[in-house]
């Protein structure tokens, strides 16, 4: 009886290819609205896949100290591609990186990024709640960071202060979904 429980439990794990253990974001990297840091550096690998999308960097710039080596620690896959739009192809080893990333609150060399730009192309946002909060803050104009598409994205994780704000700006609609780009 204990075997075949044994090759059950064998069996039922190899039916499942991709099981990973999952953590809050806010855990390891903190509040949304947290400060972040600037990093520029030149990638040198790349995971591209589940649970996390993972882009290895070399620090040539910024706020971080030229020559360290950190990752940056994406989203997982349908996030990365779904919710902001990135591919595979943006990016390459040895192109060059620009991030605006949350430090890992344990102090491992890992950025959570904010915002990314590859080679002279946008800085493109990857963190949406963080474009909830710029936007109900009347700053996220000045952060030059184009958005992924933000109309109809849920805003429950926020702070309710944060959704009120979003509510008074005519910017969530009747079930609480953002409306942007805002209505003129």
């Amino acid at each position: 009886m204990k075997t075949q429980a044994i090759f059950f439990l064998v069996v039922l794990v190899g039916l499942i290819p991709d099981l990973h253990a999952h953590h809050n974001l806010r855990a390891e990297f903190g509040p949304f609205e947290s400060e972040t840091v600037y990093a520029e550096g030149r990638i040198v690998g790349i995971k591209w896949g589940n649970p996390h999308v993972a882009i290895n960097i070399e620090i040539t710039g910024g706020e971080l100290a030229v020559g360290e080596k950190w990752q940056l620690q994406g989203h997982a896959l349908q996030g990365m591609t779904g919710n902001y739009g990135f591919s595979e192809e943006d990016f390459v080893v040895g192109k060059n990186i620009r991030v605006h990333g949350y430090l890992n609150l344990r102090g491992r060399p890992v950025l959570f990024p904010r915002a990314l730009q590859v080679e002279d192309g946008p800085m493109r946002s990857a963190q949406r709640y963080r474009d909830f909060i710029d936007i109900a803050n009347g700053v996220f104009e000045d952060t030059n960071i184009v958005p992924p598409n933000l109309n109809g994205a849920t805003v429950t994780l926020l702070d309710q202060e944060i959704v009120q704000r979003l509510g008074e700006m005519g910017l969530l609609d009747e079930s609480g979904r953002m409306i942007w780009p805002a209505p003129e």
